[in-house]
């Protein structure tokens, strides 16, 4: 069974912030299953975006005298390694400032598995940490 799932982000007053659709092969995956596909769109979208999308020129140009002191600052890369992205959403999973909810239950194991249906409901909550707390 391949199922079409619909991840979305949501911010702690519960607003959708984005939405992600990913494939799932398996009627029952892990928590880290779940992840890795979330973010392997993710960042497969960002670099389709990042292709097509001109580049910007940038704010301030610098003078010659400061490209012959600083030399030219290198190009930015052209594309996102998901597999970074991932161990950091692993991480930050592990820290629970990434929030996992899978038909409204939270799930704070990667190794928990779970049953995916076409009406599976997933919503990842990202929390923001506050200073000095």
């Amino acid at each position: 069974m391949m199922a079409t799932l619909t991840i979305r982000d949501e911010s702690t007053a519960g607003k959708t912030l984005g939405a992600t659709h990913i494939e799932l092969r398996e009627s029952q995956v892990t928590v880290e299953e779940v992840i890795r596909s979330y973010v392997f769109q993710r960042v497969k979208d960002c670099n389709v975006q990042r292709a097509v999308a001109p580049p910007k020129p940038p704010l301030v140009v610098p003078s010659q005298d400061e490209v012959m002191l600083n030399g030219t600052q290198p190009a930015q890369s052209s594309s996102i390694d998901w597999r970074v992205e991932f161990d950091k959403t692993k991480e930050a999973f592990r820290n629970q400032q990434i929030l996992v909810f899978i038909n409204e239950e939270q799930f704070n194991s990667l190794d928990a598995v779970v049953r995916i249906e076409p009406s599976t409901d997933i919503k990842f909550l990202r929390l923001t940490m506050l200073m000095g707390g």
